[in-house]
């Protein structure tokens, strides 16, 4: 019984913790000002599905394994789950003893049922998704060239920093350029020697402040510091990378044009982790360009050649079709050059369609919503994207305009 009081103490804390952020978030809604309620809850949300994913989820499974001589009844178990996480539609296997635990028959973990009734981690992050404002709202435009810029700002690759800055990746100037969340620039970089950047293409960043960039000049893929200096080199694995993107675990992904796959590496030493192809005509890679990691763990990759959008599972999963687009320019699917991708804290894809001018719309179930925004609204040419830490969507155009815009 020792063992059952310590973990029921672990829980007590685990519950007292949350009842004073319960408390905390109480006293912001009846003191905050309404827009600071708004941008307040994007960060928490953020937050939560980075933290309370990763964090939580061990914690939890820690906190049901618990070892006792005889198997729990049903209705225990679904009260220790209500109170830990709240009120769930749950599925039991039977257990049997083994030893001192308890262990599935099949070695399966408990779900919930979705909404398509597939077996689904009950930790995987959900969100309701909000209705999209019909005009998004323009909160800020920059231009991303300097007077020390030898060519055109060419912005393939955009990411926000740890500190809230917007990272930009000049291609044709071969430099990363660094923007306030208002446009100031504070500092640019190319590395040194081995790190000298030569055709950079796309940029992610780390929960370690660290930089990301793909060089296919150099057919290799660089981590550099806040300060620009090289930390890692990853070659000898890729033909031509372009997009990058970095999962919840920071490992970090590389989709290679010419090969047709993702490599995923160790952040810490560059070590090759998994290699993801597709598995079907609709989801092999012809011409890709960019990726981006859902909420899931998922890849989404836009394919230049389809011309259209596949996700990939990096653990063989079986996904819903995900096909979006055909080659055209007055249809609903229609797209001329997909660019760059990602994905915000509800699932919500968009697409950037640089040749039609568009932001596509995709919703968590993969289906098409509406183009968020068209040459109607002054787009043009967009090539890379990414949500910022306020949940606004960053654009990239070509000749280095960046606009910022809320959509929620």
């Amino acid at each position: 019984m020792d063992g059952i009081e310590k973990e029921l103490a672990v829980v007590e804390n685990l519950s007292n913790s949350y009842s004073s952020n319960l408390q905390f978030v109480r006293a912001l809604v009846e003191h905050s000002k309404p827009e600071e309620l708004i941008d307040l809850q994007t960060i928490i949300s953020q937050r939560l599905q980075q933290v309370n994913c990763n964090e939580m989820r061990q914690s939890l499974e820690d906190r049901l394994s618990i070892s006792c001589t005889t198997s729990p009844s049903e209705e225990e178990c679904e009260q220790t789950i209500c109170q830990l996480i709240g009120d769930v539609s749950i599925s039991l296997q039977s257990w049997h003893q083994h030893g001192e635990s308890l262990v599935d028959e099949d070695e399966s973990e408990w779900y919930v049922k979705g909404e398509c009734d597939k077996r689904t981690s009950i930790f995987s992050p959900t969100a309701k998704s909000p209705e999209l404002l019909r005009i998004p709202v323009l909160c800020v435009e920059f231009n991303s060239d300097l007077s020390t810029d030898s060519n055109n700002t060419w912005p393939t690759g955009v990411c926000t920093t740890v500190l809230g800055d917007i990272a930009i990746c000049d291609r044709d100037n071969a430099l990363i350029k660094i923007f306030t969340p208002t446009g100031i620039h504070k500092t640019s970089f190319s590395g040194e020697l081995e790190y000298t950047l030569k055709k950079p293409f796309d940029i992610t960043s780390l929960s370690t402040g660290e930089l990301v960039v793909s060089d296919y000049g150099t057919e290799s893929v660089k981590v550099f510091d806040s300060s620009g200096i090289g930390r890692l080199m990853i070659c000898g694995e890729f033909e031509y990378p372009r997009g990058v993107a970095a999962d919840r675990d920071d490992n970090i992904l590389v989709l290679d044009t010419e090969l047709g796959r993702v490599t995923i590496h160790s952040s810490t030493d560059g070590k090759l982790l998994q290699v993801v192809k597709g598995t079907s005509p609709l989801t092999n890679m012809i011409d890709p360009y960019y990726l981006c990691v859902s909420r899931h763990g998922d890849v989404i990759v836009t394919d230049f050649a389809e011309p259209n959008v596949k996700i990939l599972s990096v653990n063989g999963a079986e996904l819903p079709e995900l096909n979006y687009g055909e080659y055209g320019v007055t249809t609903r699917q229609g797209l001329l050059q997909p660019y760059g991708c990602c994905q915000d804290v509800y699932g919500i894809t968009f697409i950037a369609d640089n040749r039609n001018d568009k932001i596509s719309v995709l919703m968590p179930n993969g289906r098409f919503e509406q183009h968020l925004l068209t040459r109607r609204d002054g787009l043009w040419q967009p090539i890379a994207l990414c949500i910022d830490m306020k949940g606004q969507l960053i654009v990239t155009e070509g000749l280095g305009k960046v606009k910022i815009y809320k959509y929620i």
